[in-house]
């Protein structure tokens, strides 16, 4: 679902970029433009990520279901990986969830008002795979680097989280 409150300032940047190319945005920064971008990769918390960490778990289980969430997680669809791996109610994987919000959205922001990159400022499909959108959205190619930079944090984050829960596994056996 679209926020309400998003859709006046995504019109208004859409606006200028339709009359003028060189003009500037009146609303550069944006839940569409920072948020959604930079910060919902496979959904909330960059969960593609975590079903790309589960490829490399311990536990045969887990390595299944990072296989079988991992294309569903580029799309936006995590209800695999929300069954099957203990996720929400729980600190471990909730405080991971939070932080790679966090830093996805202020890495996004700092790049877009620094002009390092352009906001996304063309709405895309919805249920298009959240890495993407910032490139689609913007027509920058820069926004690509942002994005594997985000990646890459994301997965520094997430690991010692990872290796926290595989040793609950290995002690479980």
């Amino acid at each position: 679902m679209t926020d309400q409150i998003n859709i006046p300032a995504v019109v208004k940047n859409l606006d200028v970029v339709i009359k003028n190319q060189n003009g500037s945005l009146p609303y550069p920064t944006n839940l569409y433009s920072v948020y959604h971008a930079f910060s919902q990769f496979g959904g909330i918390g960059n969960t593609v990520v975590l079903s790309f960490l589960l490829l490399f778990a311990v536990s045969k289980k887990r390595q299944n279901l990072g296989l079988l969430s991992l294309v569903p997680s580029l799309f936006n669809q995590n209800q695999l990986l929300y069954f099957g791996l203990p996720i929400f109610l729980r600190p471990l994987m909730l405080v991971p969830m939070l932080v790679t919000s966090v830093v996805g959205t202020l890495i996004g922001y700092t790049a877009i008002m620094m002009h390092l990159i352009k906001p996304a400022t063309l709405v895309t499909p919805s249920g298009m795979p959240n890495l993407l959108l910032a490139f689609l959205g913007s027509n920058d190619g820069w926004s690509l680097l942002v994005v594997a930079i985000i990646f890459g944090l994301s997965v520094i984050i997430y690991m010692p989280f990872i290796k926290i829960q595989n040793s609950e596994t290995i002690y479980e056996k």
